[in-house]
């Protein structure tokens, strides 16, 4: 097999998301964000915020992607208005697909600031999580 299929199969494999034990929350935190952990939880709250209508906190669950991807997901049945006034998006998301939508939002974000280029492959590892989940036309809209 030849580099460029084994580059095509990687690529159209389907990404999967495995929750984070609650035990190894910290250990995946600095895994994944090392010592800007809290300041991707700040972001990831303060877009939620900024974002929807009705958020007011909640429990959130971490997941590991199997592309090496992670993201943080609030663990709510709600859906949520979301409105993103910097591309005009409107409409209604799940918990989960708002919260994939402000991860996304808080990689470009850090990355931008630390010109890094591990939170720009941490966006586009949970970018193709997005691409196939339920609501991924929603999601590619609020982040246009």
């Amino acid at each position: 097999m030849s580099d460029s299929n084994t580059a095509l199969d990687t690529i159209n494999q389907t990404v999967t998301a495995t929750e984070v034990p609650e035990t190894e929350r910290l250990a995946a935190m600095d895994q994944f964000l090392s010592t800007k952990s809290v300041e991707f939880e700040i972001w990831i709250y303060s877009l939620m915020d900024q974002f929807t209508t009705g958020y007011d906190g909640g429990y959130w669950n971490f997941y590991q992607l199997s592309n090496g991807g992670f993201f943080m997901s609030l663990m709510s049945d709600e859906k949520f208005q979301v409105s993103i006034d910097s591309n005009y998006f409107k409409g209604e998301m799940s918990a989960e697909a708002i919260s994939i939508v402000v991860n996304l939002f808080a990689y470009c974000l850090l990355s931008e600031k630390y010109q890094s280029e591990r939170f720009t492959d941490l966006y586009h590892n949970l970018l193709a999580y997005a691409y196939d989940h339920a609501e991924a036309g929603l999601i590619l809209g609020a982040i246009d």
